[in-house]
């Protein structure tokens, strides 16, 4: 299983990033990765970092498509891979209902669908052919040029067993949030060889955003998940999925919500081996690469506590995730 690390919130300068694509490089990671950002643009922040640090792998977890057109997704992402160096991995979802409406004027009626279009035109493009499309989510009718550049490999946030499916069908790789590692590997993992096989192609691989932190006296487990995922837990999407999971979650609890993901190990808190356990149930339900995040340091703590903790629980995964220590 590989590791990568996560930049834990909305970069609002360029400065704070730069010890975490360090860390990256220097513990030999798989990638840096960035959510969507509504202060400075995260494609902008990841071309900055690819003009400092050549050879840095980069992905997004994940673009939101009411946000961004499929052919700027596509010249971005290609654009990033040629500026570092490095594999880019475009990682894309839907939204939940509000976004879609405020961005879009009305929600998607069928999500999966709207995803399909949007993996299946930005591969497209990437590939030079002219894309043609008149359907819910695209009215496009235009071609990029192509131009050398490392791989792009196209994935997409899943939450449901629809989305996993589609996912299947179409991209390379599937990102979790809030999955625990029994959903993974007995409900989506099994839509996600299902969509595969009817495409016969190979079935994409997993990456699981991991939230973890070291039990500390002055820390409170609870106040860390909220701090994280605090706005998940009231997300309706978001709340769907963890039913589906076992999770008892509700909009008007979110305390007890998060008491839940300490439970199910969604967020990984306790001692070095507590933490070593959860990363080795991921890695045996068939996650093929680890994606650290310390946001729930960050909201309690602030960015130094955050870049330690990231520090410390790399080592720590690192070990679990190989026998030898050294992650693959």
């Amino acid at each position: 299983m590989r590791l990568s690390l996560m930049y834990p919130v909305m970069p609002g300068a360029i400065e704070p990033v730069y010890p975490y694509a360090e860390l990256v490089l220097e513990r030999g990671l798989e990638r840096l990765w960035f959510g969507t950002s509504l202060f400075l643009s995260e494609q902008v922040v990841m071309a900055a970092l690819a003009g400092r640090y050549q050879g840095l792998s980069l992905g997004s977890a994940v673009t939101l498509t009411p946000l961004r057109t499929a052919p700027e997704m596509a010249l971005t992402s290609r654009s990033i891979a040629a500026l570092s160096g490095a594999p880019f991995t475009l990682g894309i979802g839907a939204g939940g209902a509000s976004l879609q409406r405020a961005m879009n004027g009305s929600e998607y009626a069928r999500p999966a669908s709207a995803v399909r279009d949007y993996i299946g035109a930005t591969r497209e493009m990437l590939l030079g052919r002219r894309v043609i499309r008149d359907t819910e989510a695209l009215q496009l009718d235009t071609t990029i040029p192509r131009i050398p550049t490392p791989p792009v490999e196209l994935a997409v946030g899943v939450l449901r067993p629809r989305m996993a499916r589609v996912t299947g069908e179409c991209a390379d790789a599937a990102i979790t949030w809030m999955a625990t590692p029994e959903y993974i590997e007995k409900t989506l993992v099994p839509e996600l060889e299902k969509g595969a096989a009817e495409k016969n192609r190979p079935m994409p691989r997993v990456i699981t955003v991991l939230h973890c932190a070291l039990a500390q006296p002055h820390r409170d487990p609870v106040a860390l998940v909220i701090g994280a995922l605090g706005g998940h837990l009231v997300a309706p999407h978001y709340l769907d999925m963890l039913r589906r999971e076992g999770i008892d979650a509700h909009a008007d609890k979110p305390e007890a919500g998060a008491r839940a993901l300490l439970d199910a190990g969604i967020f990984g808190y306790g001692t070095e081996g507590d933490i070593a356990d959860v990363v080795r149930r991921y890695a045996a339900a068939g996650v093929d690469e680890l994606v650290i995040n310390a946001c729930g340091v960050y909201s309690q703590e602030g960015a130094t506590s955050a870049l330690r903790s990231a520090m410390d629980t790399v080592g720590i995964v690192a070990a679990a995730a190989s026998p030898t220590g050294v992650c693959t």
